[in-house]
């Protein structure tokens, strides 16, 4: 009998080691798959986050080409009195977003120097195609309500003032 309550004990302790065993395999399995699971999440969370910001860079990309072509065919930049407030209200958005939008899309710059830009270019323009008028016309038909402010920027953009920018377009007709 005592072979026997020997051999019954030991297969009790080898079952309870193979059964404590396999509780450790489970957890561990149950571990790595509860890891796998947190990683899919965060993942699938990051693609929801990408999807969204490449939805709001689609729908940003869409609102700065809205105001572009506004600006370039209606010429929106030649209203003297133009403001951020009149482009929120037209695109539908607030100050904050109109200025992360020109930021993205409009190469780093402000709106005030975008529109400024575009005013600056028609001036130019208008300076080729119409030399007899004079810089003050110019710089009021190009939105500008300062005929100071026009030359200070006409400079900064075109490193010459007004004047020296119509006297070396003279000189050019003259020589042709």
């Amino acid at each position: 009998m005592n072979l026997y309550f020997y051999l019954i004990i030991i297969l009790v302790i080898a079952l309870l080691a193979i059964i404590a065993w396999h509780i450790h395999v489970v957890r561990w399995k149950n571990q790595k798959l509860l890891k796998r699971l947190r990683k899919e999440k965060e993942l699938g969370r990051q693609v929801g986050l990408l999807t969204q910001d490449n939805t709001l860079h689609d729908q940003d990309w869409a609102l700065f080409q809205q105001l572009e072509k506004s600006m370039l065919e209606d010429k929106l930049y030649l209203q003297a009195d133009l403001n951020r407030d009149q482009v929120t209200q037209f695109l539908g958005i607030d100050k904050n977003r109109l200025a992360v939008i020109m930021q993205k899309f409009g190469n780093g710059t402000t709106l005030p120097a975008y529109i400024n830009h575009l005013r600056i270019h028609h001036a130019c323009q208008m300076l080729k195609d119409y030399p007899n008028y004079t810089i003050q016309a110019i710089a009021t038909d190009s939105g500008f309500t300062s005929l100071r402010n026009f030359q200070r920027l006409f400079k900064d953009y075109t490193g010459m003032t007004p004047l020296e920018f119509k006297e070396t377009l003279e000189q050019e007709t003259a020589a042709n």
